[in-house]
């Protein structure tokens, strides 16, 4: 085993350690400097490398979870994933799940199916939910089929997200309940069009051009000034998507949206 390496790897970690309680400006620096090191590091036996280096202590062991999350690419990575989200804390599962989505580690499906009932943080269980709308695997379905019968508002957004990449029937009446109530929040409203125009309802997608008129203004009344966001670039990029042309977010996209749809 290389013995610089391991010693790397301890450094990286105590220092990950060493600023956990500081601001988040200065654990992002921290944080890209350390594991930068991580990523350059000679891939052979590396995983034993981190086991050494962790050894005994506690806070080592927290911060294991971004040193693991560089190493996607190192065989054997995915049964660490699975102990990991078994054994680490809010932060240390966040890192594991948001590594899967990032780099679209499909084995890993069904480990975080099975934890999803598990999940007791909410920060976590949202960002578990985003990447299994992101992978929309088959296997995944029946959870979100649990959490449209559970009719939870605080799920609607992720919902939404997933109906839009699975693209399924059992999501169009959600999505339409969605996109007819006056209730809903206009953010809400396109992403549940987004979801129908691509199950083919042609009221959905008009909407969507619709919407490329909505841009973003600033309303001054009574002494208040409330900002709107506008909904005219998500628009844009739902009708990018739907159409399968390439989509750059900005503000820039919602005039070559209406050129290509004047010359479809």
């Amino acid at each position: 085993m290389n013995k610089s390496s391991v010693t790397t790897i301890r450094q990286v970690l105590d220092r990950l350690a060493r600023v956990a309680s500081k601001s988040n400006d200065t654990i992002e620096i921290v944080y890209d400097r350390e594991l930068a090191r991580i990523r350059n590091l000679d891939r052979e036996n590396i995983l034993e490398a981190i086991s050494e280096a962790i050894g005994d202590d506690s806070k080592r062991r927290i911060h294991a979870p971004h040193v693991y999350s560089e190493l996607t690419d190192v065989p054997g990575i995915e049964k660490i994933f699975a102990d990991l989200l078994d054994s680490s804390d809010a932060n240390g599962r966040s890192a594991i799940i948001q590594t899967i989505r990032l780099h679209n580690i499909r084995s890993l499906v069904e480990v975080l199916n099975r934890h999803f009932v598990k999940e007791s943080d909410d920060f976590c269980r949202d960002q578990l939910l985003d990447t299994l709308g992101a992978l929309a695997d088959e296997s995944s379905l029946p959870i979100f089929e649990y959490l449209m019968r559970k009719t939870d508002r605080r799920d609607e957004r992720r919902i939404l997200l997933a109906a839009k990449n699975y693209v399924r029937p059992e999501f169009k009446d959600y999505l339409s309940n969605v996109f007819e109530s006056d209730s809903s929040e206009k953010s809400h409203r396109i992403f549940a069009a987004w979801g129908l125009a691509k199950l083919g309802n042609c009221e959905a997608y008009e909407y969507l051009v619709m919407m490329l008129d909505d841009p973003e203004k600033t309303i001054k009344a009574e002494g208040t000034i409330t900002y709107d966001p506008g909904q005219s670039v998500r628009a844009a990029q739902a009708i990018s998507d739907i159409n399968g042309w390439n989509f750059t977010w900005g503000k820039s996209s919602v005039d070559l949206i209406r050129v290509r749809l004047s010359s479809a």
